[in-house]
């Protein structure tokens, strides 16, 4: 996690980066013999930091949660998991009903816009999908309720109730035949469930740090 120790299998928040902690564990990166220097080990801390503060300054007060790639992140995994579960493009022939098409370049997956909608649409995903893939569609379902109610301009008192529906939704998914998660948390994913409530506690809803204003220098 960029703003925690924490790792998979992603069960709950590791102690809060800061710039002092990342400059330690480059040090002991340094240090190690070659044979030692796996970056995982260092929290993938391997060069030092190029902001200059204090050491105690904690990384989610330095880089704003990111509203937009959350959105993306969770929500096209989520979407291309299910599909690929489904068989036959089920849920890409649904987005393309509802005139979603992938981006031609670039990730191939459904941009900001298009995600906003398919979320919104989201009941008529369930109805479609086979029953033991709906708890993709009730993760989303859930998501997108987070989404409303801390990813704009304004905070709705009960962030934090939606937050925990979002989770207890995602670790419904289920399992495969072989006992593993057909959906394992991922690093966007945690950010929701262990970062995303504090965050917005002290600096407001994530609408103020969306970075959609700037996505247009990649072109």
């Amino acid at each position: 996690c960029v703003y925690c120790t924490g790792k998979k299998p992603w069960d709950g928040p590791g102690d809060l980066r800061t710039l002092g902690g990342i400059k330690k564990q480059v040090q002991k990166f340094l240090n190690a013999p070659n044979s030692k220097k796996i970056p995982k080990d260092f929290f993938n801390c391997v060069n030092p930091p190029l902001i200059e503060a204090d050491d105690d300054d904690r990384i989610i007060d330095i880089l704003p949660l990111p509203e937009l790639h959350l959105g993306l992140g969770i929500t096209n995994t989520l979407l291309f998991k299910a599909n690929e579960l489904a068989g036959g493009d089920l849920v890409i022939k649904w987005a393309n009903g509802l005139s979603c098409y992938q981006e031609k370049q670039g990730s191939k997956q459904f941009n900001g816009e298009r995600c906003v909608t398919l979320l919104n649409s989201m009941d008529s995903l369930i109805k479609k999908l086979p029953r033991k893939l709906k708890f993709f569609g009730h993760a989303l379902k859930a998501f997108n309720q987070v989404r409303k109610s801390c990813f704009g301009e304004e905070l709705d008192g009960d962030y934090r109730e939606k937050i925990a529906e979002f989770e207890a939704a995602f670790r419904d998914i289920g399992k495969d035949a072989n006992g593993k998660d057909l959906q394992p948390v991922f690093p966007k994913v945690h950010i929701v469930f262990h970062h995303l409530a504090d965050f917005v506690d002290e600096n407001g809803p994530l609408g103020q740090f969306n970075e959609q204003t700037f996505e247009s220098v990649h072109y």
